[in-house]
C-alpha cells in the first residue's frame, strides 16, 4: 500500500502542477486529492491482521479476513455482530487455479453475502489456450525482430506475466527473448511478492524447489531509472516490454506506444479490461489513429488481447463460489459490476437456486435480516 499510494499521490501532484500552469485567470487552483505527506500519515495508522484470526472491528462486531485469492493480501471480510445478521463481503474475488496465489477460501455460512460481479456475464479464456497464444505472439516478434508492448497493472498482472514467461522459458516452449519490466511501481510490488512465499500456491513452491525463479529469472531486467526507459524506445527487437499503466492512460507505456504504435513489426498485447474512453480502449476498438501524449499516432502495430490473465472470478467461477448461498438461503447483494451485468447475473443466480438476490439501487437503504 505504501508503494501504490505514494505512486498515486505523485501522479496527482504532477497533474495538479501541470493543470495549474495552464489555468485561465480567475480559475480555481487545482489541488491533489491527497499528497505524499498525506500518504505517510495514513500509512502510520494502518493496523494489520492475519488471515483467519478474529478481531474487534467495532463494539459488538467481530471481523475475520479470509483469503480472496485476487492479489497479494486481498481478503474477503466476515462480519459477525453480537446482534443481527452475519455478513460476508467478497471484495474482489480471485479465481481457482490462478497462478501464484492460493485459491479463494470457500464462502462461509452467513446470512448475507455482498458479492462482486465484475465478470458475472463473461467467461475467461482457459490459461493453457492463453499460453499458446502468447507463445505465437512471442515467436512472431522474434521472426519480425519486433517489440511486444504489454500494458499491465503493476500489482498482480505484471507478476503473473513474468511467472508465465518464466515457466514457458523453463519448459522451452518459447525461444530466448529479452524481457524488460519498465515500471518503478511494478519493481517495488514484485519485491513484496518475493517477500511473502507463505501466500504462494503449491505450483509456485514446486517451481522454486526445482530451481525456478518465478519473479527474477536471469534473462529478465527491471529498469532502474528514466534514462533506461527512454533508451528502450531506440532498442532493437525482438524485445518484450511490460509496462504500466494497464489502460495506457499514463505512465511509461504511453511513451513506448508513442514511439512504437506506427511500426508494423510490433505488437500491443492487452491482458486486462480496457475502460471506456481510455487510450487502451480506443486501440482495442481498432482505431487506426489515436492521440498519445498530445500527438496523433498511426496504429500499424498488431493488436492482440488475452482475457485469461484477469484476476477476477469469471461467470462460472462466481456461480460455483456462491452456490452454498442457495442451501443456506442467504440474501445475496451484487455489487462492483456494471448495472447490465449485475441484473443479468442476478437472474442467472436465481436459475441456479439462489432466490434471494438483489441488485442494490443507488442511495437506497436495505435492512439486512438474520436468517
Amino acid at each position: 500500500c505504501r508503494a501504490m499510494l505514494a505512486d498515486s499521490a505523485r501522479i496527482q501532484e504532477a497533474d495538479a502542477r501541470h493543470l495549474n500552469k495552464r489555468r485561465e485567470p480567475g480559475e480555481r487552483r487545482v489541488e491533489p486529492i491527497y499528497t505524499q505527506e498525506d500518504v505517510e500519515q495514513a500509512i502510520e495508522q494502518f493496523v494489520t491482521h492475519p488471515y483467519r484470526k478474529e478481531f474487534d472491528a467495532a463494539p459488538g462486531v467481530v471481523a475475520t479476513f479470509r483469503d480472496a485469492g485476487h492479489i497479494l493480501g486481498s481478503a474477503g471480510v466476515l462480519l459477525e455482530p453480537s446482534q443481527g445478521p452475519s455478513i460476508y463481503f467478497t471484495g474482489d474475488l480471485g479465481r481457482p487455479m490462478y497462478p501464484i496465489l492460493r485459491d479463494p477460501e470457500p464462502l462461509p455460512d452467513v446470512d448475507v453475502v455482498l458479492s462482486e460481479c465484475t465478470y458475472g456475464m463473461r467467461e475467461h479464456e482457459p490459461v493453457d489456450l492463453a499460453e499458446e497464444k502468447l507463445r505465437a505472439i512471442v515467436q512472431r516478434a522474434i521472426d519480425r525482430k519486433g517489440k511486444v508492448f504489454i500494458p499491465a497493472f503493476s500489482v498482480g498482472r505484471t507478476q503473473n506475466l513474468v511467472y508465465a514467461l518464466a515457466g514457458m522459458r523453463r519448459a522451452k516452449t518459447i525461444p530466448p527473448i529479452a524481457v524488460v519490466v519498465d515500471s518503478p511501481l511494478a519493481e517495488k510490488a514484485t519485491r513484496v511478492f518475493a517477500e511473502h512465499p507463505e501466500c504462494y500456491d503449491a505450483e509456485v513452491r514446486e517451481f522454486q524447489s526445482d530451481g525456478g525463479r518465478p519473479f527474477y529469472p536471469r534473462w529478465l531486467h527491471y529498469t532502474r531509472d528514466r534514462a533506461e526507459s527512454i533508451a528502450l524506445n531506440h532498442a532493437e527487437g525482438p524485445l518484450i516490454i511490460i509496462s504500466a499503466s494497464g489502460m495506457c492512460e499514463g505512465g511509461r507505456i504511453a511513451h513506448h506506444l508513442k514511439h512504437g504504435l506506427a511500426d508494423g513489426r510490433n505488437t500491443v498485447l492487452f491482458v486486462g479490461w480496457q475502460a471506456p474512453y481510455t487510450l487502451g480502449r480506443r486501440i482495442v476498438e481498432g482505431n487506426k489513429q489515436v492521440r498519445v501524449l498530445g500527438r496523433k499516432v498511426r496504429v500499424r502495430a498488431d493488436i492482440e488481447s488475452l482475457r485469461a490473465y484477469s484476476a477476477h472470478a469469471g461467470r462460472s467461477e462466481l456461480i460455483e463460489f456462491l452456490a452454498p448461498a442457495a442451501e443456506r438461503q442467504s440474501d445475496v447483494y451484487l455489487v462492483h459490476g456494471d448495472e447490465d451485468t449485475a441484473v443479468g447475473f442476478a437472474e442467472t443466480l436465481r436459475l441456479e437456486g439462489i432466490e434471494r438476490v438483489t441488485v442494490p439501487e443507488r442511495m437506497v437503504t436495505y435492512d439486512l435480516e438474520q436468517r
